[in-house]
C-alpha cells in the first residue's frame, strides 16, 4: 500500500514513519503498519490491522499511534 500526499492529513518527513493519519481504500487491504513504503530502520514490528471489521472503519496502530481511516 502506498500513501500519496492527497491521502495524508498530517505528514512528517517522507520516509521516516511519521504519518499521523492515513486514508486507505479497499484496494489497499489487508492493512499493515508500518506501510510497505516506510523506512525499515526506524520501524516497529509489522502488525496487521483489521480496519474493515471496525464499526467506524477507523483504527490506530498499537505501536506508533498512526490513525487509519477506510474510505471508498
Amino acid at each position: 500500500m502506498k500513501a500519496s500526499s492527497k491521502d495524508i492529513y498530517q505528514r512528517g518527513s517522507d520516509r521516516l514513519n511519521t504519518y499521523k493519519e492515513v486514508i486507505v481504500r479497499t484496494k489497499d487491504l489487508p492493512l499493515r503498519c508500518p506501510m510497505s513504503d516506510d523506512a525499515v530502520w526506524c520501524s516497529h514490528p509489522r502488525v496487521s490491522l483489521a480496519i474493515e471489521s471496525m464499526e467506524h472503519q477507523e483504527i490506530s496502530c498499537p505501536y506508533c499511534g498512526t490513525k487509519y481511516r477506510l474510505e471508498d
